[in-house]
């Protein structure tokens, strides 16, 4: 059953903080409490306060505690409250706490986090529950201390004035607050690193402007969408024309690959069908040729010519000229059409509507 459960709850830590961008005053402090609790149970000293982490949702709590435990070697255990509704956990909370804690510490070091703790303390029995949750938190914590296992609790809350007062002074409170604008960008590129794009970085301090109030899953969402919108126009599409666009990089570079293959198995058969005097000729045009070629490359790089054009196809409107009619034609333009598509999508977005307002998610309010 334990192992049922630790399946259940692991999460995956195969990010680190280089991965989650901006909030560095929040990755400071959980490296902060992972090696004061290191401390704590190798060299007996003072437990550190236990960890509340708190934010709208979607800032990326779960991902900053993914990239703690990546950072501290560690396991991520992630229980809800939502998982006793399941076969694995025992239906008193008291029982559930006692079943996560024993699996952590089969498991530690590890971040055993719960999370939405602030359903514990719902309306209706605001209080008592709530307050003996924490309670039995607290003293499985310090259980667990008492063994040497390096057990790291975190609890993390979308409405943290849901709980006693009495209750979060015994956490250390750590705020995750909406990006700024220059985490914004940062996330924005991130999320578009296997995306074509053809725009710099005036389009993004506008699209970063635009986004005041959005979360890192807003953005997230944001850019899949709008890159998934050249995609769904071009398979609705049934007219397509031909453009001219630069040729990729990388295109150039596959033909240029090609190229020299060629020149090897040119150079591979010259060696195997003439005398050795022929051999060393064929090998020196080859070395001229290349030499040219490394010539002509230096020229360009210093002098650059005019960009070599491809033939693509776009949808189009049937009264276009040079519309054709065609099924498919324009699968290969994805990447193209998903450039150009995309700078238009992005700055078409509106706020979102559903995060609370900002005086809720001051520090000094808790």
């Amino acid at each position: 059953m334990d192992s049922e459960m630790l399946q259940e709850m692991l999460m995956e830590t195969s990010v680190t903080f280089q991965d989650v961008c901006g909030y560095s005053d929040v990755k400071d402090c959980l490296n902060a409490y992972t090696y004061d609790l290191n401390q704590a149970s190798v060299r007996g000293k003072q437990l550190p306060s236990p960890i509340l982490l708190f934010g709208h949702p979607g800032v990326g709590k779960t991902r900053l505690l993914q990239a703690a435990a990546s950072e501290a070697n560690s396991k991520l255990l992630v229980f809800s409250p939502y998982m006793m509704t399941g076969r694995l956990f025992p239906k008193s909370f008291t029982e559930s706490i006692k079943a996560v804690f024993t699996v952590a510490r089969d498991n530690s070091p590890c971040i055993l986090c719960f999370e939405d703790v602030s359903v514990w303390s719902n309306e209706r029995n605001r209080g008592e529950a709530g307050e003996e949750f924490v309670t039995q938190l607290l003293a499985q914590y310090q259980e667990a201390s008492l063994d040497k296992n390096e057990v790291a609790l975190v609890m993390t809350s979308v409405n943290p004035w849901h709980l006693k007062l009495s209750s979060i002074n015994k956490f250390k409170p750590v705020h995750v607050d909406l990006p700024p604008q220059e985490t914004r960008i940062d996330l924005m590129k991130l999320c578009l690193k296997d995306i074509s794009y053809d725009f710099g970085d005036e389009v993004f301090s506008v699209l970063a402007e635009r986004t005041s109030g959005f979360t890192g899953a807003d953005i997230s969402c944001l850019v899949k969408d709008a890159s998934m919108e050249a995609i769904r126009k071009i398979t609705k599409a049934t007219f397509f024309k031909k453009i001219l666009v630069p040729e990729q990089k990388k295109d150039r570079e596959k033909k240029g690959e090609k190229s020299c293959m060629k020149d090897q198995k040119f150079e591979g058969k010259a060696a195997s069908s003439v005398c050795e005097s022929e051999t060393r000729s064929v090998r020196g045009e080859l070395a001229a040729t290349a030499a040219a070629e490394e010539r002509a490359r230096l020229i360009d790089s210093e002098h650059p010519r005019s960009e070599i054009l491809t033939e693509k196809f776009v949808p189009c409107q049937e009264t276009d000229e040079g519309a054709i009619q065609s099924a498919g034609g324009g699968a290969q333009t994805c990447d193209r059409k998903v450039s150009a598509d995309l700078r238009v999508d992005l700055l078409a977005t509106e706020p979102p509507t559903h995060f609370l307002p900002q005086s809720h998610w001051k520090v000094n309010s808790l």
